[in-house]
This record gives structure tokens, C-alpha cells and sequence, in this order.
């Protein structure tokens, strides 16, 4: 039991002690301690001015008034680290035992500057005498120090760039840190403005002497600003500045993220990035400043794909290689088609000025492999392609291409260069006519499958001004088909024009013919269409800008003798008019003839250039004036 009272007795004793050393903390020796410390470890001179408060609760330790850190004898007067005040926390068991022991320092309102020279010296690379320590600095390495909690509350970090005459401000500085062990992990969250755009990140490194040092070692980070989040999980430095690891980023619309980084926000066209972008996978960025994403997912607006990315900077701006895979892509954006493309009907070509600026946005060159593309103005199935873009001009190779129940091959051009223009040489085999007429001009009366060849030109701010200013050449080559809304049989050998519309349709086993364009009219000379029951040829123009057509067939019907009986097709495209030559087909004029039985019914002649009514007319006036002379020589005859 005596032992027992003797423990707890000293037991007391100790506790009494160290409650009464609280009161006798000692401040200035702390803040000596602190500053001699300091620039040992560092070569740099430790003010601290004001006075020096000892503190007990939250933390034991002390309080100062503003203190400063002198800079680098090379770089400017102002000092490198400068705050209102510093609260300095201390171990209390070591305090007890006659030890100080840093273990917590807030600054308050602190201002750190930070610059490299032109030589490429940094004032951020200490070079103390190392005494004493884990591990003292030399040789510009960073200083050994731990750390259990660090707190910076607004702050200010400016970073000056001599060599390249820049100068970055990092204001509304909030962070929590803690650096445990100088050779282990370090973490710290931090909350500011870059830019005058807001962010937040949260950083944990495995080795912070390896970090501080600007050496690689492992890093983890999560980084908000607007909409823009992105997470790594890797390797970096900053000696060079060099990453590798796995990314996972959200970047929105990319407005928040260009602030953040000090760029103009790039104008993607739409599906390729204009107001969404996500990507992961595999990141590496080198010391030349180029990005390598492999294995990577990338979100494009609407647009999913996979495959490789590089990024790396250029003269005029960035250059972007891909080699990419997905399903359905929207590829609207980058042809300057914003909706549909044929829009049939009457009500004309859309007016609306094409946007292409996106196509400056970036150049470089895409491999793409998908199951379906959206052109806008052509729909596309399994595609392998390559799209080349320079200078807002480009050009998309087309690999092996399934539309329309075909295949294409070719290359189509869209330039941004001082307006709109775009080509193509196409050539289409097997291809199904409807679809592709329908999408392309809003046409759907021509049901069959063939061969196209097709090259255009043409330039304009919107799809009316593009379709009127169409030049070109081409040919058609189809099988078996047929022609809806038109029965050029039944009109021929009844002399009918009206076997037109819903029902009527002309069925051929063979169709051909080639083709120019000029101001966006197509002229046509040699169509040729075979049937069993009428053989027909064809010459006239397709007006695309005006959306009419002024075309003369002249069908040879088998069954009637090989009568040739010509018909006119002519109007808009929407309300077609037929009417059939038969002066031509059997060299009588029939109106003529018919004009001539009515002279005799009615027993006059007409003059020559005298229209029937007036002929007609002059008679009736002729028999009124003899009437109306009868008439008054018996009146007078009667007096």
C-alpha cells in the first residue's frame, strides 16, 4: 500500500508541475528558438516584430505580430514570406522534458512571393547550414522540417518569372496542411482564386522531401473550379514539370478550367466538346509540355468514344492527334449543320448562318472508327475515316464507309478559311437512291439502288446560299427501281397528263445518265431509262438553290408503234406540273386544230395574228351594226 501512495503521490506532483509550467511558457525563447532555427535551416534572416504572447488554449504555444522572411540576395527587396501574425503550437510533453517542439503554425493574412531569375535561379531554394535535424539542407535542396498541422488563412502567393516576363497571382488563399514525417506523406486542402476564377484542391504526396525538391514521387489530387473536376492519381514533379498516372476529369464546357489555366476557352463545334468534355485513362505529361491519354474514355457533348489522345502546344495553336473508336457520333458541328439536312417541302433551304469558327479552335488529325456517323446532310453507317484540321480548314478522308445500303469512299472538305466552303469526290456503289435524295434534297420519289460519282464545289455563310452556288460534275448508274408519282406509261398511251400523284408510279430495270452543276443548277443530257413497257430519254435542269425543275423525258411506248410522246416537268419541287407534247409526237398541232373546227361551227375566218375571241368578236360587232342599221331604215321607212 506505501508504494501504492508514494506513485500516486508522485503522480500529482508531475501533474502539478506541468499544469504551472503552462503559466511560464516560454515565448520569446520559442520565437528565438523558431527564427534561429529558421535561418540556420534556410540562410535566410526570421523577423518577428511585435510582441510575443505565450498561448494555452486551443494549442500551447505562442502568438507574434507581423513577421517577415527576408528574399534571395539576388531577387527583389520585397520579402519572400511576410504575415500579420504567426501562432506558433509546441509540443507540451516535450516543453515539459525542456524541449520545444514545433508542432502547429498558422499564419495569418500571409504574402509569399515567389521568383525565378533569369539565370533560373529560384528563391524558394534554401541554402543553410543544415545543423542539427532529421536532415539539413545543402546545396539548394529544400530544408528538413515536420509539421503536424499547418493553416494559411487569407493569403496571397505571387510567382514571378524573370526569364519569361511573367507573373502569376494566387489571392484568397485558404489551406490546411500537415507534413508528419519530411521523408513520408504530406496533405494539404486548398482553397483560392487563380485568375479570377475560384477553385478548391485536396493533395496528398507520398514523399514530400521528393516533392519539395521538385522530384517525382507519387501524387493524388483532386481539383474543383466551376463545373471543372479532375482527379490524378500518379506521379509528378515539378523539376522538370512531368505527370504520370490515372486521370478522371469532368471539365464541363471548359470556361472555368481555360480561366483557371490562363488560355482563351477553345470554341469546339458542337459534338466534339462545345459544352460538355469528360476523359480518363492512362496520362502522361512530359517536360516539352505535351499530353499522352492512353487507354482512354472520352465524353464529347453527346459523343462517346475511346482509343489514344496526344496533346501538345503549336505556333498558331494546339495540335491534337487521336485515334479514337465509338458507337453513333454527331459529327453536325463540324460540317456546320446544326439540324436536318434535306428539309423537304416548300419551305426552302435553311437561312440560318453556319458557325465553323470551332474548326480554329485546334488542329491535328483523327482516326475514327464508329458505327454510325451524323453529318448533318448524309447519314453514315460503320465508318473508318480520317479527319485532317489545319488552320480551320478540314478534310476528312473516307476509309471504308457503309450508307445508304452502300459503300463510299472519298473525301470531303469543309475550309473555314474567310467564310464557308466545302467539296468532295465522292464515289457511292449500291447505293439506295430514296434515303440519300431525301436527306440530300429532300426528294423521295426515287426508289432504286446504283452507282454514283460525284464531285462538288461550293461556298456560302448558310445551306441556301451553299445549294445555289453548287458546282460540279457527276453520273448516275441504277438498277431496278421505280419512280413514284408519275406513270409515264399510262400517260403516253392514254395522252393523259393525269396519271400523276399518289399511286402513280413508273417502274424501270435500268436508269443512267451523267451530269453537270453551274450556280447551283444541274443540267442533265443523256438520261436513259429502260422498261419493259416504255423506253425513255431524258435532258433538262435540276434548279437546287431555286428547288424546281424544268425537264423534258420522251418516253417511246412499245405497244403504240414506238409512238415518242414528250412531256414537260416543270414547277417546284412540291407541286410538280406534267404536260404532254402532242404536237411534237404526232406532228399535229391540236389546239390549232381544234381552233379552226370552232371558226367553222361558227363561220367566221380570223386575220392573220387575230386571236379566235377576237375574231369572234369582230363578227358579233359586224352583225349588230347591220342589225341596228335594219333596224333604223324601218323606222325611218315608216314616217
Amino acid at each position: 500500500m506505501r508504494w501504492i501512495v508514494r506513485i500516486v503521490g508522485t503522480l500529482l506532483v508531475l501533474i502539478l508541475l506541468a499544469f504551472a509550467a503552462l503559466f511560464f511558457v516560454p515565448a520569446e525563447k520559442i520565437a528565438q528558438l523558431a527564427a534561429e532555427r529558421f535561418e540556420r535551416a534556410t540562410g535566410r534572416a526570421l523577423t518577428i516584430g511585435g510582441d510575443i504572447r505565450p498561448t494555452f488554449w486551443p494549442v500551447l504555444g505562442v502568438s507574434t505580430g507581423p513577421v517577415r522572411v527576408a528574399n534571395a540576395d539576388w531577387a527583389s527587396e520585397t520579402p519572400m514570406f511576410k504575415a500579420q501574425g504567426l501562432s506558433i503550437g509546441v509540443d507540451a510533453g516535450a516543453l515539459i522534458g525542456g524541449e520545444v517542439r514545433v508542432t502547429e503554425v498558422v499564419a495569418d493574412a500571409p504574402e509569399i512571393l515567389l521568383e525565378r531569375g533569369a539565370d533560373g535561379r529560384a528563391n524558394w531554394e534554401f541554402g543553410g547550414g543544415g545543423g542539427g535535424g532529421e536532415a539539413g539542407a545543402s546545396g539548394g535542396a529544400a530544408p528538413a522540417f515536420t509539421l503536424d498541422r499547418g493553416e494559411i488563412r487569407g493569403g496571397a502567393v505571387t510567382y514571378i518569372d524573370h526569364a519569361l516576363g511573367e507573373t502569376l497571382a494566387l489571392t484568397a488563399l485558404d489551406m490546411d496542411f500537415a507534413l508528419p514525417d519530411w521523408a513520408g506523406a504530406a496533405t494539404a486542402n486548398v482553397k483560392g482564386q487563380l485568375r479570377g476564377q475560384d477553385f478548391t484542391a485536396d493533395v496528398s504526396l507520398a514523399q514530400a522531401n521528393a516533392a519539395l525538391s521538385g522530384k517525382l514521387t507519387g501524387l493524388t489530387l483532386a481539383l474543383r473550379a466551376g463545373a471543372a473536376q479532375v482527379g490524378f492519381d500518379g506521379k509528378a514533379g515539378l523539376s522538370p514539370l512531368m505527370a504520370e498516372g490515372k486521370l478522371d476529369a469532368d471539365l464541363g464546357d471548359l470556361a472555368a478550367l481555360s480561366r483557371l489555366v490562363g488560355m482563351a476557352r477553345p470554341e469546339l463545334p458542337q459534338g466534339l466538346g462545345a459544352g460538355l468534355v469528360k476523359a480518363k485513362g492512362d496520362l502522361t505529361l512530359t517536360p516539352e509540355g505535351s499530353v499522352h491519354l492512353r487507354g482512354a474514355g472520352l465524353v464529347l457533348d453527346g459523343n462517346s468514344l475511346s482509343g489514344d489522345v496526344d496533346y501538345g502546344p503549336g505556333a498558331a495553336r494546339p495540335k491534337i492527334s487521336a485515334n479514337l473508336r465509338g458507337g453513333k457520333i454527331d459529327l453536325r458541328g463540324l460540317t456546320g449543320e446544326g439540324g436536318s439536312g434535306g428539309g423537304g417541302g416548300g419551305s426552302g433551304w435553311p437561312k440560318d448562318r453556319i458557325d465553323v469558327s470551332g474548326l480554329g479552335a485546334v488542329d491535328g488529325a483523327l482516326a475514327l472508327q464508329a458505327e454510325a456517323v451524323e453529318l448533318g446532310w448524309m447519314q453514315l453507317g460503320p465508318t473508318q475515316a480520317v479527319v485532317s484540321l489545319e488552320d480551320r480548314r478540314a478534310v476528312i478522308e473516307l476509309k471504308k464507309v457503309s450508307a445508304y445500303e452502300g459503300a463510299i469512299a472519298g473525301q470531303v472538305v469543309v475550309n473555314g478559311r474567310g467564310g464557308l466552303s466545302v467539296g468532295g469526290d465522292l464515289v457511292i456503289g449500291g447505293l439506295s437512291m430514296q434515303p440519300l435524295l431525301q436527306d440530300l434534297a429532300g426528294f423521295d420519289r426515287l426508289l432504286a439502288k446504283g452507282d454514283v460519282k460525284l464531285k462538288f464545289l461550293s461556298a456560302g455563310d448558310n445551306v441556301a446560299q451553299l445549294m445555289a452556288g453548287l458546282s460540279g460534275n457527276g453520273s448516275v448508274a441504277l438498277g431496278q427501281g421505280e419512280i413514284r408519282g408519275l406513270d409515264i406509261g399510262g400517260m403516253i398511251t392514254n395522252l393523259d397528263p393525269g396519271y400523276v400523284g399518289e399511286g402513280a408510279k413508273t417502274i424501270f430495270s435500268g436508269l443512267s445518265g451523267t451530269f453537270t452543276m453551274e450556280g447551283g443548277v444541274v443540267s442533265n443530257k443523256d438520261m436513259a431509262l429502260a422498261s419493259p413497257v416504255v423506253n425513255v430519254n431524258g435532258r433538262g435542269k435540276v434548279d437546287l438553290g431555286g428547288r424546281s425543275l424544268d425537264y423534258r423525258v420522251v418516253p417511246k411506248v412499245a405497244a403504240v408503234n414506238g409512238l415518242k410522246v414528250p412531256v414537260d416537268i416543270s414547277g417546284p419541287w412540291d407541286n410538280l406540273s406534267y404536260k404532254i407534247d402532242v404536237k411534237a409526237a404526232t406532228g399535229v398541232d391540236v389546239e390549232e386544230e381544234a381552233k379552226t373546227k370552232i371558226e367553222e361551227k361558227l363561220g367566221i375566218k380570223r386575220k392573220k395574228g387575230e386571236s379566235l375571241e377576237d375574231a369572234a368578236k369582230r363578227k358579233a360587232e359586224k352583225k349588230l351594226e347591220r342589225e341596228a342599221k335594219k333596224a333604223l331604215e324601218g323606222l325611218l321607212g315608216g314616217e
